[in-house]
């Protein structure tokens, strides 16, 4: 029992450093876009 909650904590710690990095990129993709209007 102890090692799956472990384990799914690891996942979800996983996921929500997947889940940060794809915002990230989301967002600079958008500003980038948004530059590009400026210009």
């Amino acid at each position: 029992m102890m090692s799956l909650k472990c384990c799914s904590s690891d996942i979800s710690k996983l996921a929500a450093s997947q889940y940060s990095r794809a915002h990230n990129s989301i967002a600079a993709e958008v500003a980038q876009q948004q530059l590009a209007n400026y210009t």
